[in-house]
């Protein structure tokens, strides 16, 4: 599946899972940098979305890949992020949801943190997080605001 099939795959997976919780949704078509996703419940909030579709890592020691968020560090302390997983057919989506703020603590290597071992910069990487880091947030829906009904 090509990037862009992925992220839209994403997007709509979590309008649909969000309209079964009783939430209304509205996308942007490429002209809000930051968000994907309008959504009211019993208040609005707007939702910025990534997707995947590498495999999870098989050994729990492993990281896994990362998901790159460009503002994961510098955004709004309060943004909403989901994380989906679009794997092949048949399998579900997984979701993954927190705050920004949330996400960003769970991620140990800042873009400018410093290597522990040599005691240099690391080298210039995009803000983002590992699998390990960002599993613990699978399907915390919790975290938005009630829906409507």
């Amino acid at each position: 599946m090509e990037k862009h099939q992925v992220q839209w795959a994403a997007q709509f997976a979590v309008g649909a899972e969000l309209m079964r919780r009783g939430y209304s949704c509205a996308f942007f078509l490429g002209n809000q940098p930051s968000y994907d996703l309008l959504c009211t419940g019993k208040q609005d909030f707007h939702l910025q979305i990534k997707g995947f579709s590498w495999d999870k890592p098989k050994k729990p020691s492993s990281k896994g890949n990362y998901v790159i968020i460009k503002d994961l560090f510098t955004g709004e302390e309060q943004d909403l992020i989901v994380i989906v997983r679009v794997p092949k057919h048949p399998e579900a989506f997984e979701f993954y949801i927190a705050k920004r703020k949330d996400m960003a603590d769970a991620e140990n290597v800042k873009p400018d943190a410093i290597n522990p071992k040599s005691g240099k910069p690391y080298a210039k990487f995009s803000a983002g997080i590992s699998y390990r880091n960002f599993e613990k947030f699978k399907d915390c829906w919790n975290v938005l605001p009630p829906p409507h009904l």
